[in-house]
């Protein structure tokens, strides 16, 4: 006898605060005008239209901002958010079938043998973001919001992680990668909740850039995934950046290093997608934000690279590394081909992040600086807009300081000295906001709202 499953997750969603999603852009539109409106000379300004979110103009006067009515605005914001997001009504149901699990294959992975014995770069690539999948899995495994019958749920869980199995994929064609899609998609396609929905309110990870993403589809078929594409356009996947907006930041021309890029990537598989960010790896530590260890820190800004990067990027990313940016700054680490335990005790002790674009616009630095509450500072023009992570509950300029490229590029130096002049009551309210950034984004914090985050993000993304 077929299950019978909700229709829609309407019912769930009248029993949220109704002008959530209107008090968030209203309160938020406050907090930018009185603040991230605001920004000091020489620092870009990252606007967004409530559709579009592209880019508009340069920064104002620091001193124009009026510093009380930030703080109420913004923390105002905040409060409204966590208050929405520790009441969400929605539930979710996640598939058992041990094809879509793959516990032998999870297990190899956190307790086998470092590494992986799929041949190629691209599997390389992600096994880093495959970490982050499992991690996310078992966190929804194990959260309050499972139900366990499918009629109570609003969106149901695919708990198959593709970057794992792309990574175990054994050798030469990839067999085993092969014969693990094969055996899950199966088990997912035959199931009566995937046939009675038509695969509508199903959740699926793709945390890595080039899983369930068009412009690596080829490179997949050697792995047996993307041949299931077209049957995936009714569910709803978390990927680490918009495909939406990529698609607009093509069409807009905005950034021409990246126009090519944003084409290949800007054509999802899916009807609906959303980004969560690049998370941050599991041996990352997590550091409570805190003026107090901020103040700490003996390093004034961290920043450690490698040399070279596609689409024009290699210059803005060498940039910090000039003997003369070095030399000019207060104590600092900066530098690249940094041993493991130099980089992680120095990136722990440091006040201000560098995230700066690469081979794409995101980068894991964001992320990562937020666990361990170091204020990110972004120099990616379309950071915002391409991998805005959690948008339906976070801001990037409520934790971050946005410095242009062009601004960057012209100065290194000087843009980077300017972060000394921030009063304490600015420095005061980022940390703020990055302690509950902090919440949002990483599924092992304490108190973490990552689950909700991503549930509402799912299913404000479903079309």
């Amino acid at each position: 006898m077929m299950t019978t499953i909700k229709a829609t997750p309407g019912a769930a969603e009248n029993n949220s605060p109704p002008t959530t999603a209107m008090y968030r852009r209203v309160v938020h539109v406050m907090c930018m005008f009185s603040l991230g409106i605001v920004a000091w000379s020489g620092f870009s300004l990252v606007q967004t239209d409530g559709k579009n979110r592209l880019l508009r103009g340069e920064g104002l006067g620091l001193e124009e901002a009026t510093h009380n009515r930030d703080t109420v605005a913004c923390s105002a914001a905040r409060r409204h958010t966590q208050a929405v997001l520790e009441n969400l009504p929605f539930r979710f149901y996640m598939y058992t079938d041990d094809r879509l699990t793959q516990k032998a294959l999870i297990e190899d992975i956190l307790h086998g043998p470092r590494g992986n014995d799929s041949e190629g770069k691209l599997a390389a690539n992600v096994k880093r973001d495959a970490d982050a999948e499992i991690l996310v899995l078992q966190t929804l495994e194990n959260h309050p919001m499972r139900v366990y019958k499918p009629k109570d749920a609003d969106l149901f869980i695919v708990p198959l992680s593709a970057a794992a199995v792309v990574t175990r994929g054994k050798g030469k064609g990839h067999p085993l990668a092969r014969k693990r899609f094969k055996e899950g998609f199966e088990a997912l396609f035959e199931n009566p909740i995937w046939k009675q929905t038509y695969g509508h309110r199903h959740l699926l990870l793709g945390l890595a850039a080039q899983i369930y993403a068009p412009h690596t589809a080829k490179q997949l078929e050697d792995f047996g995934l993307s041949q299931y594409y077209p049957l995936l356009e009714n569910a709803t996947i978390a990927k680490d950046f918009d495909s939406f907006a990529s698609k607009e930041l093509a069409e807009s021309n905005v950034a021409p290093d990246f126009t090519e890029y944003f084409e290949q990537v800007g054509h999802p598989i899916s009807k609906s997608t959303f980004s969560i960010g690049l998370l941050p790896a599991q041996d990352i530590p997590y550091i409570e934000a805190s003026y107090d260890k901020w103040r700490q820190s003996s390093n004034f800004i961290f920043y450690w690279t490698k040399t070279f990067f596609v689409r024009e990027s290699t210059p803005i990313r060498v940039a910090p590394l000039d003997e003369k940016v070095i030399k000019g700054l207060p104590k600092s680490s900066i530098g690249n081909n940094a041993e493991y335990e130099e980089w992680a005790t120095n990136f722990k002790d440091s006040k201000y992040c560098l995230v700066i674009r690469g081979d794409t616009p995101h980068s894991h630095a964001l992320l990562r600086s937020v666990k361990v509450g170091c204020i990110p500072v972004v120099i990616s023009d379309t950071y915002p807009t391409y991998a805005p992570p959690f948008k339906s509950s976070l801001e990037m300029q409520d934790f971050t300081f946005t410095i242009s490229e062009r601004e960057f590029m012209k100065n290194p130096l000087k843009a980077l000295k300017k972060l000394e002049q921030i009063p304490e009551d600015q420095i005061r309210d980022k940390i703020e906001a990055l302690a509950f950034v902090q919440r949002v984004t990483l599924p092992d914090h304490p108190e973490s709202l990552f689950v909700p985050s991503m549930l509402r993000e799912a299913l404000e993304a479903i079309v």
